[in-house]
């Protein structure tokens, strides 16, 4: 059973009961590596943290999740002063100013904060902390760790289990390196001022949260992206909704375009010129366009680059990224792996929960624990992108859950307008919401699941947590459709949408 903090704290104390320093040591202090660190030491395994940068929290706490949300918060913000005006408050939108130094202080301190009480938890539940550089040999076993500031590995620890929380990295355009002036997701969050005109290639979470919070501070945004919508590898009806409020806002998208070159200019001011064609065969056009900044924002990859990760022969699968068992464990024994660096969706929330997974099963190894952890459903993993029009999901689309033979029958999808939402009105927001239900081959013939929605709109992000829980438990759509939502709230256009796909709408046709 897992023991209190002062348990913890004793058995920490005195040591690790194995022949090694230590029972766990993890390497990368982001989201999955933390969640894994903190567990562990909760259980009372004995425990170190290496991390190579200066602050602990990764990618996400440091340049990502974290700050970013926090310039968008404002974004929001300068939005709703937009809408002052239609409830007969009077704003003189002209004399409406950001304060940069301000904005990006603000960013820094909420950072900071987190970053400060990351760090205060990790020294409470008694976890080392190691910085540097970490590396595994072969020569050595699976077992040591090499750490050194410089990464050449001259100091060495030794652990019973060793989990590789190894993180992303921004994926380059070919051929083109990044500058003062043609940016990553890190360098855009460094700018000191807001561009006048930035052009985007890409149309995921990244281009379109950085697209929202420049064009709520006065850029001129435009996105460039290779199919018809924004978010193509989702639902179609959300990619849709989430284009057409980032259209409202201001925001310009060059849809079915193919970016071939980004180059630099310094006639005058430095801008990056991007090349790029619309159409095809005869029809095609090639075409340049202007912009103080470019940000390419085209995906991140796992960090398994590192040639002594390679040279340990661990199982890598086509994408780049380590291969785990369900658990976490990968093809070397002892080493588990949680985070970007394993497959599927690269999110923080997904990571805490591998992490969680692998300290617990560690946990049993060790007879701490009993059972076993239910492992991680991806299907099960909502994601949301922060643009100033949300896009939520979680489960299959329709067009996944069709191909997918002999796992689902009779896929139905049901699309609901939130214009029927009394405070989406209120908002003066638009947006949708897509339910995916079907049946269970060998479950009964008159029984449908949910198994995915999908949302665009206001809060979005909050809206997807009930159905998460609806997917994860399994639960049925006649029983889901049966909760009950307070009036008026957003969360009712979700209870209107299962309703319908059940057959029984109510405030809808």
């Amino acid at each position: 059973m897992p023991q209190t903090n002062g348990n913890i704290r004793k058995r920490q104390e005195h040591g690790s009961s194995s022949r090694y320093d230590y029972d766990v040591a993890v390497i990368g202090a982001g989201p999955g590596g933390y969640a894994t660190a903190l567990r562990a030491a909760e259980l009372g395994l004995k425990t170190a943290l290496i991390e190579k940068d200066a602050t602990l929290g990764g990618t996400c706490l440091n340049r990502g999740c974290i700050p970013t949300k926090a310039l968008l918060t404002a974004a929001h913000a300068r939005e709703e002063i937009s809408k002052a005006q239609y409830w007969g408050i009077s704003v003189d939108e002209t004399v409406v100013s950001a304060d940069t130094g301000k904005l990006f202080e603000r960013k820094a301190k909420i950072t900071g904060t987190m970053v400060s009480g990351l760090a205060s938890l990790i020294d409470f539940r008694g976890i080392t902390v190691i910085k540097g550089y970490a590396s595994i040999s072969g020569k050595d076993g699976p077992h040591t760790v090499r750490v050194s500031a410089d990464g050449t590995g001259k100091t060495s620890v030794t652990a019973g289990n060793v989990i590789l929380a190894l993180g992303s990295c921004t994926v380059p355009f070919p051929g083109v390196g990044f500058s003062d002036t043609v940016l990553d997701s890190d360098r855009a969050l460094e700018l000191a001022e807001i561009p006048e005109t930035v052009g985007i290639i890409g149309s995921g979470a990244i281009a379109l949260e950085f697209a929202s919070f420049w064009n709520a501070m006065g850029s001129s945004v435009t996105v460039f992206m290779r199919k018809g919508r924004p978010l193509s590898h989702g639902d179609s009806h959300m990619g849709a909704s989430v284009m057409r409020g980032l259209k409202r806002a201001g925001i310009k998208f060059i849809p079915s375009s193919h970016v071939t070159n980004i180059a630099e200019t310094h006639e005058g001011k430095p801008q990056a010129v991007i090349s790029y064609t619309r159409g095809t065969g005869d029809s095609s056009e090639v075409l340049e366009f202007k912009a103080d900044k470019a940000l390419i924002a085209i995906g991140r990859r796992p960090a398994t680059e590192s040639p002594w990760l390679r040279s340990l022969n661990i199982a890598i699968n086509s994408d780049g990224s380590i291969k785990t068992d369900p658990f976490g464990k990968t093809s070397i024994p002892n080493i588990w792996a949680a985070g970007d660096v394993t497959a599927g969706r690269q999110l923080a929330h997904k990571a805490f929960a591998q992490g969680i997974v692998i300290a617990e099963s560690i946990a049993c190894e060790q007879g701490i624990l009993s059972t076993l952890p239910r492992p991680v459903d991806e299907k099960t993993v909502p994601q949301v992108v922060y643009s100033t029009t949300e896009a939520a999901s979680v489960g299959y689309t329709s067009e996944q859950a069709q191909g997918l033979s002999g796992q689902f029958t009779d896929v139905e999808e049901t699309v609901l307008p939130l214009l029927s939402n009394s405070r989406v009105l209120m908002e003066q927001s638009g947006g949708s919401i897509t339910v995916v239900t079907a049946r269970h081959p060998g479950e009964g013939a008159d029984t449908r699941y949910v198994i995915g929605v999908h949302t665009a709109g206001v809060r979005a992000g909050e809206l997807i947590a009930e159905a998460e829980q609806i997917i994860g438990n399994h639960i049925p759509l006649a029983d889901a459709a049966r909760l009950i939502h307070p009036h008026p709230t957003l969360s009712e256009s979700l209870g209107e949408a299962l309703l319908k796909a059940d057959g029984k709408p109510l405030h809808v046709r």
